[in-house]
This record gives structure tokens, C-alpha cells and sequence, in this order.
């Protein structure tokens, strides 16, 4: 399993692999604290390739 994050406004992006559904949750609550948004496949690669955070992250919010 994958998650990806990206911080708003900045080039600062992550993705997590791992086999374990427990620790790939307790992991994504660790970065959301540190102010990162979980992404989408296609919402990570438009990050990555124009830097610009996409209007709404994996879960549907709208990002600041």
C-alpha cells in the first residue's frame, strides 16, 4: 500500500509504502500532524511536476 502527501504552497512531498494497513495509519496521522495533505496518484504527480498544491486532497477537502 502507498500514501502520498504534499504540503501546501511548498515542494515538500512524501509517500509512504509498506505492507502493514496499522502501520501505514498510524504513520499517516504522524505526518498530518506535521502539517502535510494526503494526495491522490494524480493530484501528487501534478505536485511534483508544477509544485502547485491541487484545490482538494484525498479525502475531498479544500486546501488553504
Amino acid at each position: 500500500m502507498r500514501f502520498r502527501f504534499a504540503k501546501n504552497n511548498q515542494r515538500n512531498r512524501m509517500m509512504i509504502r509498506t505492507n502493514s494497513c496499522h502501520d501505514l495509519v498510524d504513520l499517516e496521522q504522524s505526518v498530518l500532524d506535521l502539517g502535510y495533505r494526503r494526495l491522490g496518484f494524480v493530484g501528487f504527480i501534478k505536485h511534483c511536476l508544477t509544485r502547485k498544491c491541487p484545490k482538494k486532497d484525498y479525502y475531498g477537502e479544500p486546501i488553504e
